[in-house]
């Protein structure tokens, strides 16, 4: 989803530095639009495949956690059938400011259930 960032990169042309900018009202609309199309594409491979033994990959950026959990809230609760890994490999490149990210024990500040 669309992340403060984003919007002011848009809107300025440059570098607002921001770092690990959390998502606007756009984005967060943007990730439960997302949410009905994620979630009849997973019904749809549990009826063919099963259900159970997902694995929703995310990376550390505040951004991305917050899209995947509002695209799919139902795997960030702790009695979750899927597990939420966090893999630091799934960043972009560091190309600004807001790529840099927060500390592991800010995330974890943010995210307890994580």
């Amino acid at each position: 989803g669309e992340s403060e960032y984003n919007r002011a990169m848009r809107e300025r042309g440059a570098d607002p530095m921001l770092r690990d900018a959390l998502l606007t009202e756009r984005g967060v609309a943007q990730a439960a639009t997302a949410r009905q199309t994620l979630s009849l594409l997973r019904l749809g491979l549990e009826a063919r495949a099963g259900s159970g033994g997902w694995a929703l990959l995310v990376s550390p950026l505040r951004r991305s956690l917050d899209t995947a959990a509002g695209m799919w809230p139902e795997a960030f609760a702790a009695e979750a059938e899927a597990r939420v890994e966090v893999w630091p490999e799934l960043r972009e490149v560091v190309s600004g400011c807001d790529d840099l990210g927060s500390s592991a024990s800010a995330l974890r500040r943010e995210y307890p259930h994580l």
